[in-house]
């Protein structure tokens, strides 16, 4: 991922496809069109994670995640599909088989879900398996405990890592978000921090990207009226972009801190300042008091309010309202 000028955007299409390659393909596209820097897809084998007797109301849970797979040929077409399209490719992964077939499709990201901020094993096999790749972790269901001991393992396990905050919860509410772990976590780990934002709206994203945020995920639909169990909670193509568009105008407006009067302040500095003029009429060498000025825009080139004129005098008469500039005054 990148540095701290540009926030990453990540298009989480996860199991919207459907397990068809075809729209998991034209999502891709359509989240390189909304602005997204990555598309994200979740990779497993629902019998490698999943207990067979684990059951979803009245059918298996097993099966009802087993709908969603897509064959390891098709994994390697999305990742060259979605990589020609000028986008990052990169997965979550749920067990070790789909890692060593993700590691075949050369990431340099690995993505951790929520649900296994504790399966280190999982963890440690991924950075072991694809050594390259930097580990991002969701914290979704976790207390600040649990990432500190996260955190702290990973140093010496799993290398290279970021961590999203994240709420696991579908939508979840923006007072729940907590951003201001962002900073924190920045200064107290010295890592990469992002948010995986599952709220309905764009502003907790938008706020978390001018809090320090380095990547920002977004589950993400071609319509909510897709089938499949996270679309409703997905930004469609439209409400994608209006927050990537939002995220860039924040990035270029954060500055350096450093207060500056702009060139494009140059008319306002000059004329809605306000200039210093005579209030009656006043003969050269005369005292001037404070009652015989007036501070009228345009400020034009001469001394303005902040500078104390009483008591100087006049190198030649002038007028009331005309102005007072450097040369006129002794």
């Amino acid at each position: 991922m990148n540095t701290r000028q540009r926030t990453y955007l990540i298009a989480e299409i996860g199991l919207n496809h459907n397990g068809d390659l075809a729209l998991a393909c034209k999502m891709a596209d359509a989240a390189k069109a909304a602005g997204a820097d990555a598309a994200k897809f979740q990779l497993y084998d629902s019998r490698h994670f999943i207990h067979p007797a684990a059951r979803l109301g009245e059918g298996s849970l097993q099966d009802f995640f087993a709908q969603f797979e897509l064959t390891p040929d098709e994994w390697e077409k999305l990742a060259r599909h979605t990589r020609g399209i000028g986008i990052d490719f990169f997965c979550s992964v749920f067990d070790i088989p789909s890692i060593d077939l993700y590691a075949k499709l050369d990431p340099s990201i690995v993505k951790i879900a929520s649900c296994d901020i504790n399966n280190r094993p999982l963890m440690k096999y991924a950075s072991q398996a694809i050594p390259r790749a930097v580990t991002w972790v969701s914290t979704g269901t976790a207390n600040e405990e649990e990432v500190e001991s996260l955190v702290e393992w990973g140093r010496s396990n799993i290398g290279k890592m970021g961590i999203f905050q994240c709420v696991s919860s579908y939508p979840a509410k923006p007072e729940e978000y907590n951003l201001n772990v962002i900073g924190a976590w920045a200064r107290k780990f010295n890592l990469p921090i992002g948010v995986s934002d599952h709220t309905p709206g764009i502003g907790v994203s938008v706020a978390a990207c001018a809090l320090g945020a380095e990547a920002i995920e977004r589950h993400f639909t071609l319509s909510h009226d897709l089938p499949g169990p996270d679309q409703k909670i997905s930004l469609e193509p439209a409400t994608f972009s209006a927050m990537a568009n939002a995220i860039r105008d924040v990035e270029v407006s954060l500055g350096d801190g450093i207060k500056k009067a702009l060139p494009s302040e140059e008319g306002p500095r000059k004329f809605g300042r306000r200039g210093t003029y005579l209030s009656r009429d006043v003969a050269a060498g005369q005292k001037l008091t404070a009652s015989d000025f007036l501070y009228m825009r345009p400020g034009l080139d001469g001394p303005g309010p902040d500078v104390n004129l009483v008591g100087r005098t006049l190198k030649m008469a002038r007028k009331a309202f005309d102005p007072l500039t450097g040369d006129l005054i002794d």
